[in-house]
């Protein structure tokens, strides 16, 4: 398969639903809602999951220890990320979305391990 492809196919994969973040099985609790919107997660686009998802996590590494804005970040993040990856678990290829969702959330120093 061609790279281009391939990454159309994670590109599929992780686009967000059309349904409501809070349509989501199980639903997120109320407060972690509110921060999975805040990034996005509960409108559909051309963003992907795993877009808004590491934008959540950068946010939250970003934000100073201590202050619960980057644990609210942090769980946004958890949220969209699981959601990415319980999309590529349908994926005809789950292993080569979920690697593309690890290369796309790991800092440059990081995507050398892969």
């Amino acid at each position: 398969m061609s790279e281009h492809a391939e990454g159309e196919r994670v590109a599929r994969v992780t686009r967000p639903r059309s349904v409501q973040a809070a349509e989501r099985t199980p639903p997120p609790p109320a407060p972690v809602l509110l921060w999975v919107e805040r990034f996005g997660g509960g409108s559909p686009g051309g963003t992907s999951l795993v877009d808004r998802g590491a934008h959540a996590l950068t946010r939250a590494l970003v934000t100073p220890s201590g202050k619960r804005e980057a644990a609210w970040a942090l769980l946004a993040a958890d949220a969209l990320l699981t959601w990415a990856v319980e999309d590529a678990a349908d994926a005809p290829e789950p292993a080569a979305v979920l690697e593309e969702i690890l290369r796309s959330v790991q800092g440059p120093r990081d995507r050398n391990r892969l």
